[in-house]
């Protein structure tokens, strides 16, 4: 086997070093059809022929040569971008879906180490794919492919689409090493060097043409994961005020946070100096401390030298309990770095024509299928993040609604409530430590999602845009009202457990709770009052009733139309000098927000009650659960914020004479009941 993989991998072809040119074997094509089927046998607990292909360097010295100089050998190109995508997989495919295997409570060393060695390789390769040629060639050949009709595409051109995407995919999922690399903000890592190749030669342009043209939707979850892994690394504020000048108020920022390190540094010295005795501590003497209890309620006696005399406490000499390696508290995701200036320009571009062309298309269709079951596992992870990144980008950038208003609905606030439940459920069910850490991680996504639409929400309530304001509205009142809504919060926050959940996890979950809270202090300075739901028990009555008895009370009186037209025309100069006289403010609440029954089907219930209001003469309270039912409601029955006396008068009428809210006031056990 070692024999054939090295004659396979020697066939390839020779470079000559001196003119700077690679020569192509006779039996090339067929040497890299054996690399692909050697690959597709190898072992999944040890991974020999891809390590020993990393060792011989066959990526960096073979086939990405062959790939930038034989490009019009299509069936050549083919089959090494084939080969590309099995060698750059991810370590945790190539080992059968798993982790290095554990025996007992240690870990196999002997699988450990294959795994970094594969990883290692897969590092290396990722630097290889940072020369523009090998980009270039990818690039051209996803255009010519996607610019085909798609009626004169055939099955291989759908398999050359996927097997690029994936590719790249690979190339950016390879994990990169901050402490390895050493590079500082504004440096340019190996991610920024493939971010930019990705650039230079349009991969970014054909990726949002893929996930804007409806031809190409089979193409989304491809591009949603391409995008993740783009911007992993990156933060929505500093990318979107990219180009900008610094303000004033940021440079004193920087420099405050400067002088405090300054000071804290100092503050350090000193005490490590003051630490330091010129006596030794034999000498120092004893002493006694007059506010400390010793041994048997008498004065402490201090054996220490003075310097430290005001941080003592006797904690000092007792050993501290070892935590177990299983137990010890999650580390926070890796740090966000700020690329250099022209990364983040290319990337801003990017993001701007991705909100405009095909933020909304590409999040409807990504969430249908993923509530359809049409997307593989997890995919929901990629829906939370590009969600909640875009979504802050187009807040700090410019704020536009429309152009993320496909996540800013009630039916996306309920489903990212699911997910966070789903999730939450099975970090709590799992067992296994790993797997538990990753429902936190993605539990930690759907918790940044969900702070962003609150972010938006209470940015559309202070709002002078009428129609952000009363969208912001109705919003709220499904957000505070609906006890699942912020149920789940205190819930995740009261079992909190640092074991599987880090604290970037707690930090963004306390941000989210507080902008609640200011959401609910917003509402109460708005209405002056908080309408608080609870349960009312019901008392028992002391005598028995009879059956014809009881009947007789339940029983409704039935009113006709011209019934009704009379007492309309007994009230209407009184309801006329209610519109026009004073202001009226709501302090009634148009529907029950802890009902089972949905808000829409509610609406017959408030126009029963306004009848009902209007039947027994309270004409102020009936005409502002009307208007506050038009806040709920717009655009419907109950009118519009703009309408003169005459308009309200008749849509007072109008709920007045109405048969449905008659009909429903009579399956609720209204006193009077009005037929058709």
């Amino acid at each position: 086997m070692e024999d054939d993989l090295v004659a396979a991998y020697s066939g390839l072809g020779t470079a000559d070093a001196d003119k700077g040119e690679y020569h192509r074997g006779e039996e090339c094509l067929a040497c890299v059809k054996d690399l692909i089927r050697s690959l597709r046998d190898d072992d999944p607990q040890r991974c020999p022929v891809r390590r020993r292909l990393g060792e011989a360097k066959t990526l960096q010295t073979d086939l990405l040569p062959l790939l930038t100089k034989f490009s019009s050998d299509e069936i050549l190109k083919n089959d090494i971008i084939r080969l590309l995508v099995n060698l750059t997989q991810p370590a945790y495919l190539c080992f059968g879906n798993e982790y290095p295997s554990v025996v007992g409570r240690h870990k196999d060393p002997e699988h450990m180490k294959c795994f970094i060695e594969v990883n290692n390789h897969l590092k290396i390769y990722k630097e290889a794919f940072a020369n523009q040629k090998v980009m270039h060639v990818l690039g051209s050949t996803l255009a010519d492919h996607c610019q085909k009709d798609w009626e004169s595409r055939d099955e291989d051109d759908m398999i050359i689409i996927e097997r690029i995407l994936l590719l790249i995919r690979n190339i950016l999922h390879i994990p990169t090493e901050a402490s390895e690399e050493q590079r500082t903000n504004d440096d340019v890592s190996v991610h920024d060097q493939i971010i930019w190749s990705l650039h230079a030669n349009g991969i970014d342009e054909l990726l949002v043409f893929l996930g804007s043209n409806p031809e190409e939707k089979q193409w989304c979850m491809h591009v949603m994961e391409i995008l993740f892994l783009m911007l992993r690394e990156q933060s929505p504020r500093p990318l979107a005020t990219a180009g900008r000048g610094r303000s004033a108020t940021e440079r004193e920022k920087d420099l405050r946070a400067l002088n405090d390190l300054l000071l804290e540094e100092n503050a350090r010295h000193m005490k490590s100096r003051a630490r330091l005795s010129s006596r030794h501590s034999r000498f120092g003497g004893t002493f006694v401390l007059m506010d400390k209890k010793g041994i048997a309620d008498e004065q402490m006696i201090y054996h220490r030298p003075l310097q430290g005399i005001n941080s003592y406490s006797h904690d000092v000499e007792k050993v501290r309990r070892r935590r177990p390696c299983n137990m010890h508290p999650v580390r926070d995701p890796p740090f966000e770095r700020m690329s250099t200036l022209s990364i983040r320009l290319a990337l801003q571009q990017m993001c701007v024509q991705f909100l405009q062309c095909c933020y909304n298309p590409i999040m409807k269709l990504t969430k249908d299928n993923l509530m359809r079951e049409r997307a593989m596992e997890h995919d929901d992870t990629y829906y939370l993040w590009i969600m909640r990144f875009f979504m802050e980008f187009s807040r700090h950038y410019q704020f536009r609604v429309d152009i993320i208003g496909e996540t800013l609905t009630l039916s996306t606030l309920h489903y990212i409530l699911s997910l966070l439940s789903r999730h939450y459920e099975n970090m709590k069910m799992q067992k296994r430590e790993l797997t538990a850490k990753h429902s936190s991680q993605r539990l930690h996504y759907a918790i940044q999602a969900y702070k962003e639409l609150l972010e938006y929400v209470q940015y559309m309530g202070n709002s002078k845009d009428e129609a952000l304001h009363s969208n912001a509205t109705v919003m709220k009142n499904n957000i505070l009202y609906r006890p699942e809504y912020r149920d789940i919060f205190v819930t995740i926050m009261r079992n909190y457990n640092d074991v599987v959940s880090s604290k970037a996890l707690l930090k963004d979950l306390v941000e989210t709770v507080h902008i609640y809270l200011r959401l609910v202090e917003n509402l109460c300075k708005h209405k002056g009052r908080v309408v608080v739901q609870g349960k009312r028990k019901r008392r028992g009555t002391t005598g028995r009733r009879t059956k014809s008895r009881k009947d007789n009370e339940n029983s409704p009186v039935v009113l006709s139309t011209d019934q009704l037209q009379e007492m309309w025309d007994q009230m209407r100069g009184d309801v006329e000098r209610v519109i026009d006289t004073e202001p009226l403010s709501c302090d009634l609440l148009p529907f029950d927000a802890a009902s089972e029954t949905p808000i829409e089907e509610q609406k017959y219930s408030a126009m029963a009650k306004t009848r009902e209001l209007l039947r027994d003469g309270k004409y102020a309270e009936g005409l502002a659960l009307v208007r506050a039912s038009r806040e709920v409601w717009p655009d419907d029955v109950f009118g519009t914020e703009d309408m003169d006396v005459v308009e309200q008068r008749d849509v007072l009428k109008k709920i007045f004479l109405d048969p449905v809210s008659g009909v429903y006031m009579c399956v609720c056990g209204a006193d009077v009941c009005w037929d058709r």
